[in-house]
């Protein structure tokens, strides 16, 4: 019988979530950044050197301390190059957000999962199972390991949560049937506003909680010392980077007949929206940059998911310098997409200056002087 073994460290309850209690510190003493470069029709370009690249953090340029082209073990070089291509293992993070999954959700994607174990079953890759679970409950499935028959037996054993989508059209029932039941314009406006601000702080919540789950994680990988860089395949189904944004839109609707009248004038202060979250993802994805974890985010509603929660896997994967595959159910090309944008990367790295104060976001440009090349690389990091 296969158990779920969870690190008490990271365990946390959703009763006691509490953003402010996450700090830590881990000195940066060299970054790393992985470099994709491609040609005008998405094709990597291979053969450049140190030579062809600049660094920059925060605008000012630094010195390169260190350069690899590289390929991912286990599969076929994408052209024939002057020099060798360092042949590399990685280390995979496959990390289940079933907090933000619906069994609908994790059954339409889990074979293709089984499927993507399969694929780097070679080349002597190491991969970790790590789970937000729809408890709230944070862990590491399996820790670092080769043994992918275990990583499988652990995905056919995984639960998904409650489907999103029925509480959230449960909710906007919920505020439409108090616009029907009041008698008067002005108190239908009162009274939706106050039901959609409940419904939008609650799951502004769930998102910060989410991104709480993150960093808890970063937490976790600071303290391996890993020394290489790690791939994050982070499934889930997103969390909204516009917390109720429905809700507000159908008081709006009915605020807009009223948009002349004095009374709608005395209520203007109701159209308030929630924070918008790109900001703190941008914060957390900063601290975890430092452990150089690269994430690729695979959204498990496929078509007709909600851009506020698609948004926030774009986010996530632009920052640290990976992909997102989104509004699509074809999870296998999804998951084939990230083997072949690691098949070819340049690893560059740099010291940097000296930051006077700690816990400040500091953003990365790298240029290459080759004309028709274009690059992808994380945004920055958090010291």
């Amino acid at each position: 019988m296969v158990k779920w073994n969870w690190l008490s460290i990271l365990t946390f309850s959703l009763v006691s979530f509490s953003v402010a209690s996450q700090d830590y510190q881990v000195t940066v003493s060299s970054v790393d950044v992985w470099v994709k470069a491609v040609d005008g029709d998405g094709k990597p370009v291979t053969g450049l050197t140190m030579e062809n690249f600049e660094i920059f953090e925060d605008g000012k340029k630094v010195t390169t301390t260190c350069f690899e082209e590289q390929m991912i073990a286990g599969s076929k070089a994408p052209v024939q190059t002057a020099k060798p291509i360092q042949v590399v293992s990685k280390k995979f993070v496959l990390f289940l957000d079933l907090f933000n999954t619906s069994v609908r959700q994790y059954g339409s994607i889990k074979p293709h999962l089984l499927e993507f174990m399969n694929s780097i079953s070679t080349g002597g890759h190491e991969v970790m199972l790590a789970a937000l679970m729809p408890t709230g409950r944070l862990g590491i499935i399996a820790p670092f390991t080769k043994d992918l028959v275990r990583i499988r037996i652990l995905l056919n054993k995984a639960q998904a949560g409650t489907d999103r989508a029925v509480a959230v059209e449960k909710n906007m029932n919920e505020i439409n049937a108090v616009i029907e039941g009041s008698p008067e314009l002005i108190d239908a406006i009162r009274d939706a506003f106050q039901l959609a601000r409940t419904y939008a702080r609650a799951e502004q919540q769930l998102s910060e909680y989410t991104l709480v789950a993150i960093e808890k994680f970063a937490q976790h990988m600071a303290v391996q010392n890993l020394g290489d860089n790690s791939v994050v395949v982070y499934v889930s189904g997103g969390f909204s980077v516009d917390p109720g944004r429905q809700y507000y839109e159908i008081v709006s609707n009915l605020a807009a007949t009223a948009a002349k009248s004095e009374e709608f004038l005395a209520l203007s202060h109701l159209q308030e929206r929630n924070m918008d979250m790109r900001s703190q993802i941008k914060t957390t994805l900063g601290k975890l940059n430092k452990m150089n974890a690269t994430f690729y985010t695979i959204d498990t509603e496929g078509l007709g998911g909600e851009s506020e929660y698609q948004d926030s896997l774009v986010e996530m994967a632009t920052e640290t310098g990976g992909t997102s595959f989104y509004n699509s159910k074809n999870f296998k090309v999804g998951l084939a997409k990230v083997i072949d944008d690691l098949n070819h990367q340049y690893l560059l790295c740099f010291q940097p200056p000296v930051h006077t104060k700690k816990g400040q976001y500091h953003n990365i440009k790298i240029t290459t002087k080759r004309p028709g090349v274009d690059l992808r690389h994380r945004k920055g990091y958090t010291d």
